[in-house]
């Protein structure tokens, strides 16, 4: 029968697919091309008879140009937008220049797709004046790890205007002009802002701006980079007597009572002001996930903390709501006698902060699981301390909590003579296997310190009376010994090592240390179970990761390649040989 073609402009738009058959019957899908949150309008440039408008839209990459037309709707009156004025789109965005205006004019105006000349989308209506005014951003000062003095200066500006920056973390113009508006306190020729509770090792990117009241003028787009911040295990975290050490200051911030920034959900700047839930990047809990602010932040090294531990730290700890350094919040004492501080932060819905010194909510890690609209958060005042939930959208404060050590490293406990840690009737000293499984981002940070990375990090113990296989079925695989020793200045090792046939080869090499990454390398292979050597194991000899030492034990870790189970460490465990059960060798 004749093919039948049923709307198609509604092919374009909804992405229809249309058949025919014998009894007229379509199959339709119904994926539009474009929704309404597809077209955004943008900032504008003005001066005092131009203004160039901004536009973008999402979602027609692998469309052919002569299928839509880009531009903008304007006109002098909200309602009533006569006129329009198509461009061209490029990488998503467009932007289209008016001239011969009128000084001191209002225009609004409307971005706009229009698909095959007959439907059309469009963004919000904005508004702009037309004037001799302008604004110059000025070169960010005062750069440390946690803020910096960011402004403008402004000339011909009207006595009833506002002005201020914006900020963001993403470089292109309409981002940064879209993101946080940090506004100046008075309206000034030459103002400046000490924006605090910046992230360390973070790139910023800024424009000062005027505020018309029916439109924005911004300046250039400037940028800064922040200093970088070594988390200190020893000095940034208070050991209180509980379950995890709590941190002494919010993120962002450079002592116990500073603010610090507030952060949506998931949100990694700081900057993001949008109340979409869709524009945070996770609906899942961010324990230890690349959306785990804390952790991201000082690499590592501490998490976000769980509900519980806020009610653990207000139900063990005493609790005083109290003025420290004229800001308001809980100084909580453990049953130690150590305490920290958490001032009332506040909290910020797209750029305005309320509360600040009088309600505190922190973040946790947790997601609502009834509604992924809210995450939990932990909120107090001086009269309440409660579980709660917030928007994903609502900007809050952060305090990490971690488990970690600094256990120091000290390679002088290395130069021992050493045997992996399993007798041959199967019993063992330190270790419940003679090797462990770990994830190919462990190291001496995780196992040693525990540090919460985030990454490929696990760990499986494969005890011998269950998982004999792990070591070739025999605890006679595992005999043999590992000397390390200083001779003449050389670092020195000897490896006796149990062949398939139950024969020992010795031989004699050399190893370096590396003492800020914990990794050895020798000219020789380690000692490890028969059943690993030579093929099952890459790395046997060059960056061997340290995962720990002290004077009863030791695990060096060797990378596994067995194709069919996929990369993963693999420790060998170790004790010293004077105190091993027995003599294996």
């Amino acid at each position: 029968m004749k093919t039948k073609i049923y709307l198609g402009i509604l092919s374009l738009i909804m992405g229809l697919s249309l058949a025919s058959c014998e009894d007229d019957n379509y199959a339709i899908h119904t994926t539009p091309v474009l929704n309404n949150s597809s077209v955004v309008t943008g900032s504008s440039e003005v001066t005092a008879t131009t203004a160039t408008l901004y536009g973008t839209v999402d979602g027609l990459n692998n469309m052919a140009s002569n299928a839509y037309a880009v531009g903008f709707m304007y006109g002098f009156t909200e309602g009533n937008l006569e006129e329009s004025v198509t461009t061209t789109l490029e990488d998503g965005a467009f932007s289209a220049t008016l001239n011969s205006l009128q000084n001191n004019a209002t225009l609004y105006y409307q971005a706009f797709v229009r698909l095959q000349g007959k439907v059309y989308y469009k963004g919000e209506v904005k508004s702009l004046v037309t004037t001799n005014a302008k604004v110059a951003t000025k070169s960010a000062t005062a750069v440390d790890y946690a803020s910096a003095t960011l402004g403008g200066t402004l000339t011909d500006y009207p006595s009833d205007a506002t002005c201020g920056i914006v900020i963001s973390t993403l470089p292109n113009a309409e981002a940064v002009r879209s993101g946080l508006i940090v506004e100046n306190t008075t309206l000034s020729a030459d103002f400046g802002i000490q924006r605090s509770g910046l992230l360390p090792n973070t790139t910023y990117y800024y424009a000062a701006y005027l505020n018309l009241g029916s439109g924005i003028i911004y300046g250039d787009v400037e940028n800064f980079t922040t200093a970088g911040y070594e988390f200190d295990l020893d000095n940034d975290l208070v050991d209180l007597g509980l379950s995890v050490k709590w941190a002494r200051f919010n993120v962002g911030a450079k002592n116990a009572t500073d603010f610090g920034g507030l952060f949506g959900f998931g949100d990694l700047s700081g900057c993001n002001n949008s109340i979409n839930v869709g524009d945070y990047p996770t609906t899942a809990d961010t324990y230890k996930t690349a959306y785990d602010i804390a952790n991201v932040v000082y690499s590592g090294k501490v998490t976000l903390p769980t509900a519980a531990d806020f009610e653990e730290l207000f139900a063990i700890c005493t609790s005083e709501w109290t003025e420290q350094d004229g800001v308001t919040g809980f100084k909580l004492t453990g049953p130690n006698g150590n305490s920290i501080f958490l001032p009332a932060a506040g909290s910020r819905t797209m750029n305005e902060v309320t509360d600040q010194g009088a309600k505190g909510i922190y973040m946790t890690g947790t997601v609502n699981p009834s509604n992924t609209d809210f995450a939990l958060s932990y909120e107090f005042t001086s009269a309440m301390q409660s579980k709660t939930t917030t928007a994903r959208y609502q900007a809050i404060a952060v305090r990490p909590v971690s488990t970690a050590k600094n256990v120091k490293f000290e390679k002088e406990l290395l130069y021992n003579t050493w045997e992996i840690d399993l007798n041959t009737d199967g019993s063992y000293l330190t270790f419940p296997g003679p090797t462990y499984f770990y994830g190919m981002d462990d190291s001496w940070a995780t196992v040693t310190n525990g540090e919460p990375v985030v990454g490929d990090s696990w760990n499986w113990a494969a005890d011998f009376a269950g998982n004999s296989w792990a070591v070739g079925g025999s605890a006679d695989n595992c005999r043999g010994y590992m000397t390390f020793l200083e001779e003449g200045g050389v670092n020195k090792v000897i490896v006796s090592q149990v062949t398939a046939e139950g024969t020992f080869v010795e031989k004699t090499g050399t190893f370096t240390i590396d003492e800020e990454n914990k990794t050895i390398t020798l000219d020789v292979d380690i000692l490890a179970p028969t059943n690993y050597v030579p093929n099952f194991v890459d790395n046997k000899k060059t960056d061997i990761k340290i995962l720990s030492l002290t004077k009863s034990s030791m695990q060096l870790a060797v990378v596994r390649t067995d194709p069919s189970q996929g990369p993963c460490l693999l420790s060998i465990n170790y004790i010293p040989q004077l105190e091993k059960y027995g003599n294996n060798h």
